[in-house]
């Protein structure tokens, strides 16, 4: 399982199960060790959406938000129920059926919360792959991988590659991982990346999402 390490930098305290959106990478906190990111209230639109875990964030704490990929707990709009496509609310820490993104698997728990999985494909949905960097391009930001390499994936049949399912896949490095980096020291690191679907036809593209940096890189 793959977690990420996030500050609350909202001006409010982000409740168990609310929905966060990833705003940026906070340079001063980070490292090659860990990566931290900024968290804040959700504006709409295709972003870096995830949710708070079981405990309640104050400003300016840290908190971990877990793999996209799992079935996690999360605070719905009280009208949804099993089946319902819910997501991100601008300005709202609950998510509702007004968004897309996520599907109700459960039912409302004692807690306040409701199970929910993030889509695969479709509207606000996304294919998330685990792989081996085979080759990096740290110019222009861009990491390369192949089926080969391709260690797990959610999301599609089958992950989307470069120009369609070639089985070669070109990932542009969002948050600026590897600026400071060379290809020789990323060509056989560990990472994770996120293809988002944002609507039929768009552009959708693959963004790094975190390097498990290796051999003292």
């Amino acid at each position: 399982m793959t977690r990420l390490l996030c500050l609350n930098t909202d001006a409010g305290t982000i409740p168990a199960g609310g929905c966060v959106r990833l705003s940026e990478v906070n340079a001063a906190a980070s490292s090659k060790a860990e990566i931290q990111y900024t968290a804040i209230k959700p504006e709409g639109g295709t972003n870096f959406y995830f949710i708070n875990g079981p405990i309640p964030t104050l400003t300016g704490k840290t908190f971990f938000v877990d793999d996209p990929g799992r079935i996690t707990r999360a605070l719905v709009d009280a009208g949804a129920s099993f089946g319902d496509t819910v997501g991100p609310a601008s300005g709202s820490w609950t998510m509702d059926a007004d968004g897309t993104g996520f599907e109700v698997i459960g039912d409302l728990g004692a807690d306040g919360l409701t199970p929910v999985l993030r889509q695969g494909s479709g509207g606000g949905g996304v294919e998330q792959m685990a792989f081996i960097i085979t080759d990096a391009d740290c110019v222009n930001g861009l990491v390369y991988t192949d089926d080969a390499n391709i260690k797990r994936f959610t999301g599609c049949d089958t992950p989307s590659g470069i120009d369609g399912y070639s089985g070669l896949y070109e990932i542009e490095d969002y948050f600026g991982f590897i600026s400071e980096l060379t290809e020789t020291e990323l060509i056989g690191a560990r990472a994770m990346a996120i293809r988002w679907h944002t609507y039929p036809g768009c552009d959708a593209h693959w963004e790094l999402l975190m390097v498990e940096w290796i051999g003292g890189c």
